[in-house]
């Protein structure tokens, strides 16, 4: 089962009506507000395998509200963050997603720091970071990942020793550097 929406902002009602629904395995919300409560939902899906947020404003964080709701979504395979801001926890509720095989960071802000949340999703698969910027410590987090084989670095922002970091990575399948700048 499946949801997508567009350009909305949910009310309580609608809220409310969308916890009706116990099955959703993916969900897409797009250009749209999400408050704490809409992603407390998200977090209490229990078979919530895909998440893909597409929206222009920022996420709410702090007391449980944001990005950490997810933390609840233990069966989570793919997350999509796009244009939307982070609260400034980060990705730390990642920690708590030992199925992620996919996550996309597009039209974020991203660091080094980033990368040492996401060090322990050991099924991770593909790791998308367009305009990234980081250093060889970040990039050397990636050597946890046993599994992953698609990075896409493109426009990313790669500090002195970055590039030997990425060599010292086993082998991808697919390793996407195209307008990737040495800072």
């Amino acid at each position: 089962n499946s949801v997508r929406m567009s350009n909305v902002d949910l009310t309580q009602d609608e809220l409310a009506d969308l916890q009706q629904l116990h099955s959703i395995e993916l969900l897409h919300l797009e250009g749209i507000h999400a408050t704490g409560e809409t992603l407390t939902y998200l977090g209490s899906r229990d078979k919530l395998r895909i998440v893909w947020l597409d929206g222009e404003k920022p996420l709410p964080s702090g007391d449980g509200e944001g990005l950490l709701a997810l933390r609840e979504a233990t069966q989570l395979e793919r997350l999509t963050l796009e244009n939307v801001t982070l609260p400034p926890t980060g990705l730390a509720f990642l920690n708590n997603c030992p199925h992620l095989k996919r996550l996309e960071l597009i039209g974020i802000s991203v660091g080094d720091n980033a990368l040492s949340a996401i060090k322990n999703c050991f099924q991770l698969e593909r790791l998308s970071l367009p305009g990234a910027r980081l250093t060889s410590r970040g990039l050397d987090e990636l050597t946890d990942l046993p599994r992953l084989t698609h990075l896409d670095l493109s426009d990313a922002h790669i500090a002195a020793g970055g590039y030997e970091a990425i060599g010292r990575l086993p082998p991808f399948e697919s390793l996407l550097l195209a307008c990737a700048h040495a800072a």
